[in-house]
C-alpha cells in the first residue's frame, strides 16, 4: 500500500523525527525576529548578543572596534588580539627593528641591543 500523499504537494507524509517541534508555525512572527524550535513547539525570539536582524533578512554583526583596513606594511608588522569568539578585538602596526639595532650573538638575534 502506497504510503498517504499531501493532495496539494503530492509528498509522502511522514511524522516529524522524535524531539523534533511539530505543528505550525506562529503567525505572524515579530520582524527581526527568529522562529525558533523550543520543546513541541515554535516559537518567535528576538535576536540578541553580538548580532541584530532587519525586517529585511539582514544581519548585522556588532562593531568590534577594529578599523576596516591593511595592517602592516615594509617597515611594519602586525599585531592582533583575538577574543574568546574568535573576533579581533585589537589590531595594531609595529616598527620592525632598523638593522642598526639588531645584533647577532652565536644562535641568537638581540633587537635594540
Amino acid at each position: 500500500m502506497p504510503p498517504p500523499y499531501d493532495p496539494l504537494l503530492r509528498l509522502p507524509k511522514r511524522a516529524p523525527p522524535a524531539g523534533m517541534p511539530s505543528g505550525s508555525l506562529p503567525a505572524p512572527p515579530t520582524a527581526g525576529n527568529l522562529i525558533v524550535g523550543q520543546g513541541a513547539s515554535w516559537v518567535s525570539k528576538p535576536m540578541s548578543g553580538d548580532a541584530s536582524m532587519a525586517a529585511s533578512g539582514a544581519l548585522t554583526l556588532a562593531n568590534t572596534g577594529v578599523a576596516a583596513g591593511p595592517y602592516g606594511d615594509a617597515a611594519h608588522f602586525t599585531t592582533f588580539t583575538v577574543d574568546a569568539k574568535g573576533r579581533l578585538t585589537a589590531a595594531a602596526s609595529v616598527l620592525l627593528p632598523t638593522a642598526a639595532s639588531v645584533t647577532f650573538v652565536r644562535h641568537f638575534l638581540l633587537m635594540g641591543a
